[in-house]
């Protein structure tokens, strides 16, 4: 698959990855821990029941070897000024415990962003239209061969997805716009019991039910899917 480098030379990733990163917020990895075996996505019953996971599964059926990174971008989406940008990409991540951008490495082929739902005052939207393309433009010089796509919308604004879309359009990057999945049958319920990477169960607390529930991420996988074009 043809790609745009940043100096704007036509660059090619595989279109069955090797290498992946996922970047999301709570969507991502809400619920879980390092201490519990790892972190999956609010308000999945399991961590095999999230959209990352749905992904990796469908591409593990095209590439048994692949392989797969989760960084916690809610230090982006929180930053109301470079500075703070700058010290999510260079401090280590809650993930991984190492500087975030190490996980960029020259051998990356796929990026999946999905983040854009606590960019949710006038600060945060403002930075956005310059964070957006520093983001970018760090992917792009530590893993210059990888595919991005970016999702948003399960929360976000109407605003953050004007600005989302515009610089998708720009860096020619694929937008995955999972707004229309947000209903109530697509969430989480009260009451429901999730189960952890090491078997330890919760009850899922009622704050955190307006996440996707197992229907909303298969769905939001779905789409993620359909984009990846694999």
């Amino acid at each position: 698959m043809l790609n745009i480098d940043n100096s704007g030379n036509l660059i090619t990733s595989p279109i069955i990855p090797n290498k992946v990163v996922f970047v999301g917020n709570s969507i991502l990895a809400g619920l879980g821990g390092n201490d519990h075996g790892g972190f999956y996505g609010m308000c999945a019953s399991s961590p095999y029941k999230d959209y990352a996971y749905y992904v990796e599964q469908e591409i593990l059926t095209k590439n048994q070897s692949a392989v797969f990174t989760k960084v916690h971008g809610g230090g982006f989406e929180q930053s109301e000024d470079m500075d703070s940008v700058n010290s999510w990409w260079n401090g280590n991540n809650i993930i991984t415990g190492q500087p975030t951008k190490n996980a960029f490495t020259s051998d990356i082929d796929l990026v999946i962003i999905q983040l854009g739902d606590n960019i949710n005052n006038s600060a945060r939207v403002e930075l956005l239209n310059t964070s957006f393309d520093v983001l970018i433009n760090n992917i792009r010089q530590n893993s210059p061969s990888a595919r991005i796509i970016w999702i948003d919308g399960w929360f976000n604004a109407e605003k953050n997805h004007i600005i989302i879309s515009s610089k998708c359009n720009k860096w020619k990057i694929p937008n995955v716009f999972i707004k229309s999945l947000n209903t109530t049958e697509n969430q989480g319920v009260s009451g429901m019991i999730s189960t952890m990477y090491d078997g330890t169960t919760f009850t899922v607390p009622d704050t955190y039910i307006s996440h996707p529930g197992d229907n909303g991420f298969e769905l939001i996988a779905d789409m993620i899917i359909s984009a990846l074009n694999m």
